[in-house]
């Protein structure tokens, strides 16, 4: 859908990182498409011929929450044969697959096969919250409140398994903003795009209803749920 390679210019606008158009997003909805990863892969190896345009390698940016499912192992296969790719050769970002408590029945070869993916990539991370739409939120700020205890990144970010992270835009712009825009001691909360004046759901039949704990007409301005993150600090 006329994607093609990220430029090298990511501006920083107010009030959120990035701009709206999709070349310049961090996160690309699903389905997660392979030709897009390897358009990305092209733009990354010709960043890695220039090594002063890298970030240093000495320290973790970004640690990277991906929301999954148990059973989703297509998903995470897809991203750590593309994304996992290019964090490793990156070394400045960290990526973990959230996993809660499942209320769905495993056969056999499931659990064998998560075991598997356990012990051969180190890369889940199983929070005490059960597996139901409801409980999005608490996973969400249990893999903040997790990230910023035991990851030792500058930055925590949450995301899907159903999306494409651009890496090197995204560390970009963390760059630039930490080095021209911000005041370093200040928090910064960023992502791909800024809801403004969404209405509140009144209704308790909805999904989305929280009028119980935020009566108010219209939320506040939010980060679109496809992609944002904290900074430490």
């Amino acid at each position: 859908s006329g994607m093609g390679h990220p430029k090298n210019d990511i501006a920083i606008s107010s009030p959120y990182i990035f701009r709206k158009s999709d070349l310049q997003t961090c996160v690309v909805f699903y389905p997660l498409k392979y030709i897009e990863h390897f358009e990305f892969v092209e733009y990354a190896r010709s960043r890695m011929h220039r090594p002063e345009k890298l970030p240093r390698k000495s320290k973790c940016h970004v640690a990277i929450g991906i929301l999954s499912r148990p059973k989703n192992f297509i998903g995470r296969h897809s991203l750590r044969s593309t994304v996992g790719v290019i964090a490793k050769v990156m070394k400045s970002v960290q990526l973990y697959f959230i996993l809660g408590k499942s209320l769905q029945k495993f056969t056999d070869s499931e659990v064998a096969q998560l075991n598997g993916e356990v012990e051969s990539f180190h890369d889940i991370l199983f929070l005490n919250v059960t597996e139901k739409y409801e409980n999005l939120f608490e996973k969400t700020w249990r893999w903040f409140q997790w990230g910023t205890l035991y990851t030792g990144c500058s930055h925590i970010f949450k995301t899907d398994d159903d999306g494409y992270i651009r890496l090197l835009p995204l560390v970009d712009a963390l760059h630039k903003s930490n080095d021209k825009r911000l005041d370093p001691q200040k928090e910064l909360y960023f992502g791909g795009h800024l809801w403004k004046g969404a209405p509140v759901v009144m209704s308790k039949k909805n999904p989305w209803y929280m009028y119980d704990v935020f009566p108010h007409k219209t939320f506040p301005p939010y980060m679109s749920g496809s992609g944002y993150g904290l900074s430490k600090k």
